[in-house]
């Protein structure tokens, strides 16, 4: 994804792991899009907390699915107008909004 970006873009990417963190860290750095790249450590929800509104021009959720609705309430804060917000799995087999109907 990155590469397909303008000079400009960027692509940031979070994980509640620090072990992976560390692993997406050092294998971005010794990429060619390392400046394009930024790797987030903590809970998707308090990270994307962090972001500002309006600040990005897609979001792409997949991680635990108990949590999108959180997730896509935050994408729909940080995405542009007309952005777009692609989820994993988004109908997690008719169940994924169980809890809210």
């Amino acid at each position: 994804m990155a590469r397909a970006l303008p000079a400009d873009g960027r692509v940031r990417t979070i994980e509640i792991m620090p072990a992976h963190a560390e692993f997406a860290k050092h294998w971005v750095g010794r990429s060619d899009v390392a400046g394009k790249v930024e790797v987030h450590l903590g809970p998707g929800a308090d990270v994307l907390r962090t972001f500002a509104n309006d600040s990005a021009d897609v979001a792409f959720l997949d991680a635990d699915k108990s949590s999108y609705p959180i997730y896509l309430k935050e994408s729909l804060r940080i995405v542009r107008r007309g952005g777009l917000v692609m989820v994993d799995n988004a109908f997690a087999f008719g169940q994924l909004f169980d809890d809210l109907l």
